[in-house]
């Protein structure tokens, strides 16, 4: 961000940035403290730079991806947080937990990016962090 920054400026034209971060800035769960705490701090700096570039009508969000089916996500399924025996029964206990029902796929964080960066879909947006995690955290823990 530091280095697009001027470039940005020197167009004289709307911009945007959008960081990806992760739903592990709002809540997360045991075992991946320093990973919560650098995400959490990525959505702080998005956060704080929507506010100093502003003036030079550069927008800045965050994008906060939930479970969504990557090479790092079923790295992670052997933490042990899960239970299960199987990369597809852990896949699978995710899912449930999502409102919807299923683990995303990076397509769909494509286009939550595709979205926060487009001017003309997006102008008034700034400063924000766009949860897309199939509703995981719109449900109540004891549910």
């Amino acid at each position: 961000m530091r280095q697009a920054y001027p470039l940005m400026i020197a167009t004289g034209r709307p911009c945007a940035i959008v960081n990806v971060s992760s739903v592990h800035a709002v809540q997360t769960s045991a075992n991946i403290a320093a990973y919560a705490a650098s995400k959490g701090a990525l959505l702080a700096l998005t956060r704080a730079l929507a506010i100093e570039m502003a003036p030079h009508n550069i927008r800045v969000n965050a994008v906060l991806p939930g479970a969504v089916d990557t090479h790092m996500l079923r790295d992670g399924l052997g933490r042990g947080h899960l239970g299960g025996t199987s990369v597809q029964e852990r896949l699978d206990m995710l899912a449930a937990k999502t409102v919807n029902g299923r683990v995303g796929e990076p397509y769909e964080i494509a286009q939550a990016i595709l979205f926060l960066a487009d001017h003309d879909r997006s102008s008034f947006i700034t400063g924000q962090a766009l949860i897309a995690d199939g509703g995981a955290t719109a449900r109540l823990s004891t549910e």
